[in-house]
């Protein structure tokens, strides 16, 4: 399978007393819409030390590919009608990052540490 290139980091900061019940939505519900929709998810978990921190890993092709992805994902009726409302209402803020994946790589294969 081909890797895509483009990675993007989500970081979700969650409401107070929300990180069970976001964990929840997105095992159960939000992944598997995201999965069935073609979307390459990487990862998905809340941190070590604060579980009220969250990341979603997904790989696209390109900038066009996220773009278009997350267009027909986002504005999908089993999205819309699904997990939406009850996802939102977790989420305190979140911010993207977005990165190459090769460089993502060599940082985390790099032997000669700095």
């Amino acid at each position: 399978m081909h890797e895509k290139p483009l990675i993007e980091m989500r970081c979700y900061r969650l409401h107070a007393g929300k990180a069970q019940t976001f964990e929840k939505l997105m095992q159960e519900q939000s992944l598997p819409l995201l999965r069935s929709s073609g979307c390459e998810v990487v990862y998905a978990g809340a941190s070590l030390d604060k579980p009220e921190h969250y990341v979603l890993i997904r790989a696209y092709q390109d900038l066009a590919d996220r773009e278009q992805s997350q267009q027909a994902f986002y504005s999908s009726a089993a999205w819309r009608e699904g997990p939406r409302a009850a996802i939102l209402d977790c989420i305190e803020s979140s911010v993207d990052f977005l990165q190459q994946r090769s460089v993502l790589t060599n940082i985390f294969t790099k032997e000669n540490h700095e």
